[in-house]
C-alpha cells in the first residue's frame, strides 16, 4: 500500500503548472457536484472525498438497483440478504449500516422506524448521477451521515422533446420495460415524466432455501420547473412500489412483503443579486412496509422544510439556513408495536475562504430535538494549492446519528438513548500531473462513541459500543480520446473497540480497475472488482473479485442496443453468511429516444 502511494507521488512530482493549463483546451473538466458543500463545485475544490458515478456509467451497469451500483465504489462495503429486492446494506468507510444519509435531490430518504434507506428498492434508471461523500456529512445534512452521504440525483432532462421506449431481458427471469418523455425548452422550462415495470423471478434467497424470491418494482418520476435569471422553480414526485419474496430468519420459511416509497419535493430559489441566492425546500417522504404472511408493518411519514442562503461577500463565500421535520413513525413487529411523533429543528452555517494558494471552510450545525438533548457538531477544512497540479488538504469533523424509533420503542426499546456520534480527521492530497489524467490520495481516522447495542442481560438497547476505523484510499483516473480509465483501492481497519474484533460485514481491503472505450457507435467496458474477508456471524467469509462487462451499440442516434454480463466467471462467493449471490447474469436491453 505505502509502495503504491509512493509510486504515484514520484509520477506526480515531474509534474508542471504548465500540463494544467491545457485543461480547458482538452475539454477534459472535473465533475461538479453539490453534495458536500450544498452548493455547485468540482471535485478538485471539494475538501471532502467526493466519488461521482454518471449517467454513462449508470446505463452501462444496467444495474439491477441502486444498491448494484454502488460496487463500483470502493470504500462503500455492501450487504444483501440474497437476491434482488432483499434487505440490504451499504457500510461507507466502516461505520453502521445506519450511518449512511441517503438522500433524492438533497432530501433524506432513511426511514425513521429503522435508519438505512431501502437501495434494492430504487431503480438506477431514474438517476442522472449518483455522488457519493466519504466521511462525516453531518454539519450540512444532518443525522445519520457519521460513516458518509449518499446524494441521488435524479434525471435532468436535455434541450428539446424526446420520448424513451425500451425494454430488457436477463437471466433469473428480469423483465423490464420503460417508457418516458422529457422537454426541455431555450427559456429554461423542463418537464420530465418516467415509469418503469420490473419483474425478477430471483434465486433462493438463502442457501438452504428451495423456492425462488421474486421481486416486483413499478416505479415512477415525474419532475418539472423553470430556470429563470432570477427565479427557479423544480417540483418532483418519485414512487415505487411492489413485492418483495423472502426467507424468514429464524424458521427459513418462505414469506413476502409489499413495500412503497414516495418523494414529493418542491424547491423555489430565488437571487436577487449575483452575490445571494436563497432556496427553500418543501418536502415529503412516505415509506410503507406490509407483511402479507402477517399483520407486521412498519411505516414512516415525514414533512421537511429546508431554507438554504447563500452569499458571497469578497472572497468569503456563505451558507446558511435551517431545517425542520416532523416525522410520525407506526411500527408493529414480532408483537411489539409503537407509535411516535418527532419534531427537529436545526440550523446551519458553513463559511469558506479562498486566498491565493489556500483555502479554508469551517462549518457548525445546533439541533434541537423533542426526544433527547440539543446536539452540536463542527467541521473545519483546509487545502493549500500551489499551482494548477497539486493540492494538499486536511479535514476534521463530527457527526451524530439519533436514534431511531425501532431502537427507542421497537425491540429492547430504550426511549432514553443518547445519540450515536463520530470524529473524524482526514488528510490528503490530490495531483493532476496532466490535463487528462488525476490522482487522489487519503488517509482517514474515525472514531465512533456510543454506538447503541442490544444487552440480552437487560432485555435493552443501551448505549455502550465503541469503534474506530483507520484507512487510506487511492484513486487514478485518465481520460485519453475514447478510452476512460479508472483504478481505486480503499485499506481500511474497522476495530470493534469493546472486544478488539473487527467489525461485521466490512472489508479490509476493495479496490476496482476500470476500462471504458467509446469511439463512436459502439462502446465497450471490463471491470474487475475486489473485496477483502469479512466477519459475519462469527464466520470468516472469503474476500473474491468479480469481472462484469458490457457493450453498446448505437443503431442511430435515437436507438441503443445493450448487452451486460455481470460476475462473467461465475464466481461463488458470499457476502452474507446464510444467504446466496448471483451466479453469472446476462442482460440485454433495447432503447429509442425519438425527439418529438
Amino acid at each position: 500500500m505505502v509502495a503504491t502511494a509512493a509510486s504515484l507521488l514520484v509520477v506526480s512530482t515531474f509534474a508542471t503548472p504548465a500540463f494544467a493549463e491545457t485543461e480547458s483546451a482538452s475539454g477534459v473538466l472535473p465533475p461538479v457536484v453539490v453534495t458536500p458543500a450544498r452548493t455547485a463545485q468540482t471535485v478538485e475544490e471539494s475538501l471532502s472525498s467526493v466519488a461521482v458515478i454518471t449517467r454513462e456509467e449508470i446505463e452501462q451497469q444496467q444495474a439491477v438497483d441502486t444498491l448494484s451500483v454502488l460496487s463500483s465504489v470502493p470504500g462503500v462495503d455492501r450487504s444483501r440478504a440474497g437476491g434482488p429486492g432483499q434487505q440490504s446494506s451499504v457500510f461507507i468507510r466502516g461505520g453502521n449500516s445506519d450511518h449512511t444519509l441517503v438522500l433524492m435531490d438533497g432530501v433524506p430518504i432513511n426511514p425513521g422506524s429503522a435508519g438505512a434507506a431501502a437501495l434494492q428498492n430504487l431503480h438506477p434508471a431514474f438517476l442522472e448521477r449518483i455522488e457519493v461523500v466519504r466521511g462525516p456529512a453531518a454539519t450540512l445534512h444532518g443525522s445519520d451521515a457519521l460513516g458518509g452521504a449518499i446524494n441521488l440525483i435524479t434525471v435532468e432532462p436535455d434541450l428539446g422533446t424526446r420520448g424513451r421506449f425500451g425494454f430488457g431481458l436477463g437471466r433469473y427471469g428480469r423483465e423490464e420495460q420503460q417508457v418516458g418523455v422529457t422537454h426541455r425548452d431555450e427559456a429554461g422550462g423542463y418537464a420530465a415524466v418516467k415509469a418503469l415495470r420490473q419483474r425478477v423471478d430471483g434465486f433462493p434467497a438463502v442457501v438452504d432455501g428451495d423456492e425462488d424470491s421474486g421481486f416486483d418494482n413499478d416505479s415512477m418520476l415525474l419532475r418539472a420547473g423553470m430556470d429563470g435569471d432570477q427565479v427557479a422553480v423544480d417540483v418532483s414526485h418519485f414512487q415505487a412500489q411492489g413485492e418483495a419474496e423472502y426467507y424468514d430468519t429464524f424458521s427459513l420459511m418462505p414469506l413476502a412483503q409489499d413495500f412503497k416509497t414516495q418523494l414529493s419535493r418542491l424547491s423555489v430559489a430565488a437571487q436577487p443579486r449575483e452575490s445571494l441566492e436563497s432556496r427553500v425546500t418543501l418536502s415529503r417522504y412516505k415509506d410503507d412496509l406490509d407483511q402479507l404472511d402477517s399483520d407486521d408493518f412498519v411505516f414512516t411519514e415525514r414533512y421537511g422544510v429546508d431554507w438554504q442562503n447563500d452569499f458571497v461577500v469578497g472572497p468569503l463565500e456563505l451558507t446558511a439556513g435551517i431545517q425542520a421535520h416532523q416525522e410520525d413513525v407506526e411500527s408493529l413487529s414480532f408483537g411489539t408495536a409503537y407509535e411516535t411523533t418527532e419534531r427537529r429543528r436545526s440550523a446551519y452555517l458553513q463559511a469558506g475562504l479562498e486566498h491565493a494558494a489556500h483555502r479554508v471552510e469551517a462549518g457548525g450545525r445546533y439541533v434541537n430535538d423533542q426526544a433527547f438533548s440539543s446536539e452540536d457538531v463542527w467541521s473545519l477544512g483546509y487545502a493549500f494549492q500551489p499551482n494548477e497540479v497539486w493540492q494538499w488538504r486536511i479535514r476534521g469533523a463530527t457527526a451524530y446519528k439519533a436514534p431511531d424509533a425501532t431502537e427507542r420503542f421497537g425491540f429492547g426499546g430504550n426511549p432514553d438513548l443518547d445519540p450515536e456520534k463520530a470524529t473524524s480527521l482526514e488528510a490528503g492530497v490530490r495531483v493532476r500531473p496532466v490535463a487528462n489524467q488525476r490522482i487522489d490520495i487519503a488517509l482517514f481516522e474515525t472514531r465512533y462513541r456510543n454506538l447503541i447495542t442490544y444487552d440480552g442481560t437487560q432485555d435493552l438497547n443501551v448505549n455502550v459500543g465503541r469503534a474506530r476505523v483507520q484507512g487510506v484510499e487511492l484513486g487514478w483516473q485518465l481520460q485519453q480520446d475514447a478510452w476512460r480509465l479508472r483504478a481505486e483501492a480503499h485499506f481500511q481497519d474497522p476495530e470493534n473497540r469493546d472486544d478488539g474484533e473487527r467489525l461485521a460485514r466490512r472489508t479490509r481491503a476493495s479496490g476496482l480497475i476500470r476500462a471504458a472505450y467509446d469511439p463512436g457507435p459502439w462502446a465497450a467496458f471490463a471491470e474487475v472488482t475486489g473485496e477483502g474477508s469479512r466477519q459475519d456471524l462469527g464466520q470468516r467469509l472469503s474476500g473474491f473479485g468479480l469481472v462484469n462487462v458490457g457493450a453498446q451499440w448505437r443503431i442511430r442516434d435515437d436507438m441503443t442496443l445493450r448487452a451486460t454480463v455481470e460476475n462473467l466467471l461465475d464466481k461463488d462467493y458470499t457476502i452474507a453468511e446464510g444467504y446466496n449471490t448471483a451466479g453469472q447474469a446476462g442482460f440485454i436491453s433495447f432503447t429509442w429516444t425519438p425527439e418529438l
